[in-house]
Order: structure tokens, then sequence, then C-alpha cells
């Protein structure tokens, strides 16, 4: 029994122990856990302490935001996704000027600025900043709105900042530095322009640039929208239109031909006041002048411009109803377009007086020129005595001092009463020489009233004749025709062509007539010239002619000797003078014969010693009969020495080679030429053949052999033949 409570005791004991065991093993985890809670609960208070450090943090900051979002003067406002206002500061409250509870919750657009709906989808997309638009609000303030999106990731939600930015005093300091700058610009270009009217008034003498000029620079500094100048035409006794800027092309020409006469009211009352003025309503002023075809007229400015003697012209600056500019100017600027005007004026003036002093130059320079000219004509005149060369030089000399395109001068011939083209410049459609029928020329007036008759244009004739269709085919418009008037007959008619209509002046007709009078004294000169010369030469050959006459052997000697010597001369190259002056000592080579005896002359045998001394004796005894005339003075030598032998055994002198004048030499051939080639009482006359050998022969000995060459050339060239007519 009592082991069973033994076992039973020591089961319990057991029991206990083990639930001793397990109570202290609690403990012991009890304890831990007391310690792991005792770490927690200072680690938690550690914790505690630190939230309650930040709580204080973060109420300061949220103040310190507060403080400094409130601070900001630019309005700010913070709305979510759905554009309600969460937050605001001050100024923005202020700027919606509500309380902050009236707005929070409600859209932004409703509150400020209002603009009943969003202006841009300001939350979607990434953080960025943009400038959407300025907006003006109330008490006139000025708003540059920028807008930040943002998204809180966490929260997932969307929000955007506007920040309105107060550009009030930017925007209007930017505004007055605009009109500054505006003005400032205004004033350089107006400056510029002046400038640009005082350079043109100081340096420009031709009157249209300068009117170009100052148009184009006043039509910007008055601001019109037509700027037009007349200028005083003191022949018209009227306005005429010089230069415009911004005239309508449709109506230029009509300005153009339309003058303005002084006394056109509008026109009268600004010349007479003297001053820039200024017309508010003017339609109703402009009526009854050309300026009435200009419609739409707000206003005009009227500057006139005045010389020392009267009226210079005028300007007009025309404002339209739908233009920009302004009609109102101030005093200042008044003032200014008065200066303008004073300017101009002075460089008008100065203009005028420079094409007067030029007008004048020319003038004189044109007298000038035309004495200088007729002077040429005379001298001319005086130094031939060539009605051919006289007349081609003054058709030619004409287009020197008057606008002459062509010139046409013809003859009339009695015998065949026709006219003779004598001489043209510039007309192809005739030749010289050319006859021309009296039926074919009108000028009938001008032979019968011995006037100069102006024909304006040729197409304005009723009839024309052949003559002057001619002329009109080859381009030409008008004439002047002057009669030319020799031994008061009408020797002919000068013709004075031009390409323009009316294209010469009274002054041109005065310069003709002088011309035609000196032609017609050239022509009168030269026909008595040419009836002396005629008498002279006929005078002569009468002489020479008698003189031959003397034998029956000899006639028509001199005749035949001056026509071969004229032949050799034409071979040695000699000009037109020499020629005449040749063939003169050729005819009166024999005049010393004039003292021969017709029996020695005659005789038709041998001449004895005696006889050929009395022969030999003519050349000496010609040179005495010519010696009184002193205008054969150069022909004496060849008619002294013709018989000269070129090796030096002729005579008179006994002169050889280059001694023996050219003249004489020549006539020496000639003269044996003749006397070969003609029959004599003791021979007969020589072949060509013959003669040529003959002369071979004493070529060098009784002849210059140049002479010889020269001869055999023109006879073999068929310009001389030996057979005797």
């Amino acid at each position: 029994m009592s082991l069973k409570v033994i076992n039973k005791g020591i089961e319990k004991i057991k029991s206990l122990e083990k639930e001793v065991q397990s109570l202290r093993e609690e403990l012991a985890r009890l304890r831990e856990r007391e310690r792991e809670l005792e770490d927690t609960r200072r680690a938690m208070l550690y914790i505690l302490e630190d939230l309650n450090e930040t709580g204080h943090r973060i109420i300061r900051a949220k103040r310190e935001w507060e403080i400094t979002f409130d601070a900001i003067k630019d309005p700010i406002c913070i709305h979510d996704e759905k554009y309600r206002i969460i937050r605001a500061n001050r100024a923005y409250r202020e700027a919606a000027g509500m309380p902050y509870e009236d707005f929070i919750g409600k859209p932004y657009y409703e509150i400020f600025p209002i603009t009943h709906k969003p202006i841009c989808n300001c939350v979607e997309g990434e953080q960025r900043v943009d400038v959407l638009e300025e907006v003006t609000v109330r008490k006139k303030k000025t708003y540059r709105l920028k807008f930040y999106p943002a998204r809180d990731k966490m929260l997932k939600e969307f929000f955007s900042v506007h920040v309105l930015e107060d550009i009030t005093d930017q925007r209007r300091a930017e505004e007055e530095l605009k009109s500054s700058f505006e003005k400032l610009w205004e004033e350089k270009e107006r400056t510029s322009n002046l400038l640009m009217i005082a350079h043109a008034t100081a340096h420009t003498t031709d009157r249209h640039r300068l009117i170009e000029e100052v148009v184009t620079c006043s039509n910007k500094i008055i601001g019109c929208d037509t700027c037009i100048v007349y200028l005083w035409d003191m022949e018209e006794g009227a306005f005429r239109f010089e230069y415009a800027k911004g005239l309508p092309e449709d109506v230029v020409s009509l300005f153009r031909t339309t003058p303005v006469e002084r006394d056109f009211p509008l026109i009268k009352e600004v010349m007479d006041r003297g001053a820039p003025t200024v017309y508010s309503d003017v339609e109703e002023g402009l009526r009854g002048s050309v300026f009435e075809v200009l419609k739409n007229i707000k206003g005009a400015l009227f500057i006139p411009f005045q010389g020392r003697t009267g009226p210079l012209g005028f300007m007009l600056g025309i404002f339209a109803r739908d233009g920009y500019g302004s009609v109102q100017f101030a005093q200042r600027e008044l003032e200014l377009f008065h200066g303008i005007a004073d300017q101009v004026s002075l460089s008008l003036e100065e203009a005028r007086l420079y094409k007067e002093s030029v007008d004048k130059a020319m003038e004189l320079s044109h007298k000038i020129e035309t004495i200088r000219v007729m002077h040429e004509i005379d001298r001319y005149v005086l130094s031939t005595l060539k009605p051919s060369e006289i007349l081609d030089t003054v058709t030619r000399m004409i287009s020197l001092v008057v606008p002459a395109d062509g010139t046409v001068i013809l003859l009339t011939d009695e015998d065949t009463r026709q006219f003779v083209y004598a001489s043209g410049y510039a007309v192809k459609s005739f030749r010289k020489g050319e006859r021309i029928s009296r039926d074919d020329v009108d000028i009938t007036m001008a032979v019968r009233t011995g006037n100069p008759v102006f024909e304006p244009n040729f197409k304005d004739k009723k009839s024309i004749k052949r003559f002057e269709e001619t002329l009109l085919k080859e381009g030409f418009s008008s004439s002047v025709m002057l009669p030319l008037v020799v031994r008061k007959e009408a020797a002919g008619v000068l013709i004075v062509l031009s390409h323009r209509p009316s294209g010469f002046v009274p002054e041109d007709l005065s310069t003709l007539e002088k011309i035609s009078t000196q032609l017609s004294v050239a022509l009168e000169n030269a026909r008595l010239v040419e009836d002396l010369e005629e008498l002279f030469w006929g005078t002569v050959r009468t002489l020479t002619e008698t003189i031959d006459a003397k034998s029956r052997w000899t006639a028509g000697h001199s005749r035949r000797v001056a026509e071969f010597s004229v032949a050799i001369g034409k071979e040695l190259g000699m000009g037109e003078r020499e020629l005449k002056r040749l063939e003169l000592a050729a005819l009166l080579h024999d005049i010393g014969k004039i003292g021969v005896y017709e029996s020695i002359l005659d005789k038709p045998a041998r001449l004895s010693k005696s006889e050929i001394e009395i022969m030999r004796q003519h050349p000496v005894k010609g040179a005495e009969i010519l010696e009184p005339i002193k205008q054969l003075g150069d022909i004496i030598p060849a008619i002294r020495h013709h018989h000269e032998w070129y090796n030096g055994k002729g005579y008179p002198d006994g002169i050889k080679a280059d001694e023996i004048p050219l003249f004489a030499r020549i006539i020496a051939v000639a003269d044996t030429v003749d006397a070969m080639s003609s029959d004599r009482p003791y021979r007969k006359a020589l072949s060509k053949e013959a003669i040529v050998e003959e002369l071979k022969r004493f070529s060098g000995v009784q002849f210059d052999p140049q002479c010889v060459g020269a001869f055999i050339a023109a006879l073999y060239r068929g310009g001389v033949s030996v057979l005797h007519k």
C-alpha cells in the first residue's frame, strides 16, 4: 500500500518537477519576452520622441511653407485633375477677391482668372513649364500665366500649379519703351528724310529730280496717302503737274495734261497766305479742278512754294478716309513744313536761275557756233569759186547751226525749164545732177515771193508733189524752203528738212535766211567768176587761133599742144589746178609768133639761118608779151623755155634737165609731137609708130624721159590721139 503510495508520490513528485521545470522555462521565456518588450518600449519611446520632433518640424515647415507661399506676390493656385482649387496663396485670394473657403473645391476658371473653361489640359503629360498667354483682368492688371503639371505616383493623383506673374508694370514699361522707340524711329525717319531733302535742295540742279526726291521724302514726313507737286509755268500762266507719289495710275495722264489755274479759289487762298495750310473737309473746295477725280478724301495739306518775284508752285498732301494718316498736325510740325517749303522754294529759285543761266549760255554758245559756222561758210565761199564745192559744203554745215536732218539744193536750168539736184545731205532718193520737173516740186510760193516757206507737216498737205512724197517716204516730215536769188532772179532753192513735224523755230528761219543770202551771194560770185573765166579762156583761144591762123600749116596747133600737154600732166599725177595752168601755158606757148612774118611761118622750103634766128626769138618775145600780166607770172617760164633741150643744147638760155621748168619740158614733147603728126610744106605727117620711135630716140637728149614715157602711156591707153580731126 505504502509502496503504491510511495510510487504514486514519486510519480507525483516527478510530475511536479516537470511542471516546475516547465514553469521555470516559461518564466525564463517570460523574462526574455519582458526584456524584449522593454527594448521595444524603449524603442517606441525613442520613436515617439522622434515622431514628436518630426511632427513639430512638419508643423514648423508647414507654417514656414504657408508663410512663404503667402509671401509670394504673384497669385498661385493648385488644382486637381478636375481643375478644382485645392490650395491658393494670399495673393491669389486677394486677386480673386473672396475668402479662402469660398473658392476651395471650385474650378479655377470660375474664380480667377474667369475664363469659363480650362485654358488647356494642364494636368496631363510630364512635368513642364509653359507660358500659356497673357491675361488681362479687372483693375487693369496684366498677368503672365504659367502652369506646372505634377503627379503623385503613390496616391496616383494629378494636380497642377498655376502661377500668375504680374507683368503690369513690365508691360507698361515695354509699351512706353515701344512707344518711345516708335517715336524715336519716326523722328529718325523724319530727320533722315529732312536730310535727304536738304541734300537734294543743296546739290540737285535738275528740277525734276529735285521734286521727285522732295515728294518721296515729304510723303513719308507728312504721312499722307497721295503727295503731288505742281510748278508754276510762266509762259502758260498756270501751275503744271511735275511729280506725284501715290496717285492712281489711271489718272496720272489726266493730271499731266491738265493745268491748275492761279486764280482757282483754294489755290489762290493758299498762295496768298504763303504758309502751309491744313483742310479737314476739302472735297467741296476741290470741285471744279482736276483734283475732284480723287474720291474719299479725309483732308489735305497745302504747302506753297514762293519765289522772290512770284509763285513757284505748291505741294498737296491728300489723306484718304480709309488711310492711316492723321490730318491733325502740331504747331511744331507746321513750322517744319514751313521750313521745307522755304528750302524747296529757295532751291527751285536757284534751279530756275541755273536753268536760265544754262539756257543763256547755250543760246550764247549756239549764237557763237552759228557765227563760227557762218564765218566758216564765208571763209570757204571766199576760198573757192566752184559752185559744186560751195553747195556741198553748205549742205553739210547747215546741220551745225539748225536741227536739220537733211538738206537739198535745187538749181534752175532755164534752157530745159527744169530743176537740177545740185547738192544734198542725208537724202538718198536723188542723185547729184538728176533733173527734176518743175511740176514735181512745190516751190512756187518761195520763188514768187522771194521769202522762206515753212511746211510744218507733209502729211497734212491736201495735195503733195512727187518730190515731197519721196522725201516723206524717207522719213522727213517738215521743211523750210528758201529761194536762192542771183541777179534778182531765182537761181534755185535751198530746202532744209526735219524728221519731226514742225521741226524748226523762228530763230532757225532767221539763221537759214542768212545762210541762203550767203549762198546766193556765193553763187552770184561764182557765176561772175565763171563768166570772167569763160571770157578769159575765150580770149586766149581766140588769140591763139589767130596766131595759128597766120599759117595754114599751124592751124589748131596750140589747141592740140594743149591737149597733148594735159594728157602728159594727167599721167604725171597733176591736180586739177595744175592741169588748168598747164593748159593755159600750152595754149600761149607760141604767142611770141605774133611778131613773126607770115612769109616765114608759111615758107614751103627750109628756113635760112636769119629766118631761123627770127623764129628762135618767139619764146623770148612771148615771155616779154605776157610779163606785164602778173596773173600769168607762173606760166611765163614755161613759154620762155619750151624749146630748151634736156641735154642743154636748146634755146634761148641753154639750160638743161631739171633746170628746165616742168611745164616747159611737157610742152616741148607736146609741141614736137604735134609738129611730127602734122603736114609741113617740106614733108608729110609721121605715123604714130614713127612718132613714138622718134620720141624714144631723143629721150634724154631733147626730151625729158619721164615726159616721153607719160605721153607714150597716154597714147597707148587711148588718153590722146595723134590723128588730126
